[in-house]
């Protein structure tokens, strides 16, 4: 966002022109690895949650990963094998009953990945997501090495 201050109608006019048309749309695996910082030490819960989840999507394309070198992140290009988007990661993640089982009545029941520390929550959804589809690329091992395939 910009603000200008004593413009004539006119320039107004032409820089609402040039800023829209100009203009691209922000990609979504952008948006999902900008939450990791900026939502990271939030007081809200929720917020807490989806950058914790932002940070495990992308530590799921590190070394010692089964996504290893599959994640699309926002400044890789797609091929064969990196085809798994970190916006997919993201939204099966934030999917109820992982962090957050339930709320009702200012009563709160916390899921398997839930801590109260964002660093531990990341860690252990690290951990347990590696696991989890370390397990399924060993029993499915001929269709994992296809990727998009």
């Amino acid at each position: 966002m910009l603000a200008f201050q004593g413009l004539s109608a006119s320039k107004q006019t032409e820089l609402f022109v040039n800023i829209n048309s100009e203009q691209r749309r922000v990609p979504r695996t952008l948006l999902v690895e900008l939450d990791a910082t900026l939502k990271w030490d939030d007081p809200d819960e929720q917020k807490r949650i989806h950058a914790i989840v932002s940070k495990a999507s992308m530590g799921l394309d590190e070394k010692d990963s089964p996504l290893s070198g599959r994640v699309l992140l926002a400044d890789v290009r797609r091929t064969k094998i990196r085809c798994v988007s970190l916006t997919a990661i993201a939204t099966a993640l934030l999917k109820p009953g992982f962090y957050i089982v339930k709320r009702h009545k200012g009563y709160t029941q916390y899921g398997p990945l839930w801590r109260v520390d964002s660093t531990a929550s990341l860690r252990r959804t690290l951990v347990v997501m590696r696991a989890w589809l370390g397990g399924i690329a060993e029993e499915a091992s001929e269709w994992w090495v296809l990727g998009q395939d």
